[in-house]
């Protein structure tokens, strides 16, 4: 009766320090995925695009009118556009949860713009942004739809830029 309860713990045991040895590799293999370069410095000048602001990209990108109507565009689109679509949905739950009729019957309205909201945030985003205007500073090309709607801000000067 004890051989089996030794056998069993012994088994245990085994389990025990291979579940151990695992978790130290995998704890080694991702300190060392981490570490980045063996001690070596990193490019710490390399910022991502969407640690930057409006000034940033304003100072580090704007080299025309045009590229600084694109930088207004994007963060319009973006601040403006996108988050005024978006918030009526918390809104309608909530008028959902008060008068249940009334939310369902605004819960059709909010959802498609909630839906567009999300979609123009992803369109508008700061990586997208830096993408179009390193392109436009290589070769001074722009997409066709971003084209059109810098030409048309450009014309009737919709944006004032203080």
């Amino acid at each position: 009766m004890f051989s089996g309860c030794i056998l069993h713990s012994k088994f245990l045991a085994i389990l025990a320090k291979r579940f151990i040895m695992r978790l130290l590799f995998v704890f080694f293999f991702i300190s060392f995925l981490g570490f980045n370069g063996l001690g070596m410095e990193t490019d710490s000048s390399k910022v991502k695009a969407r640690d930057l602001a409006y000034a940033d990209f304003i100072a580090h990108y704007s080299v025309n009118d045009t590229s600084s109507t694109i930088i207004y565009l994007y963060f319009d689109k973006k601040d403006n556009g996108a988050k005024s679509q978006m918030i009526f949905l918390p809104i309608t739950a909530g008028i959902f949860f008060i008068f249940p009729p009334i939310g369902a019957g605004l819960s059709v309205v909010s959802v498609p713009l909630f839906i567009n909201g999300t979609m123009m945030l992803i369109k508008y985003r700061k990586k997208n942004l830096l993408k179009v205007l390193t392109r436009y500073q290589e070769d001074r090309t722009l997409p066709n739809w971003l084209r059109k709607k810098v030409t048309k801000s450009m014309d009737f000067e919709r944006y004032n830029y203080d």
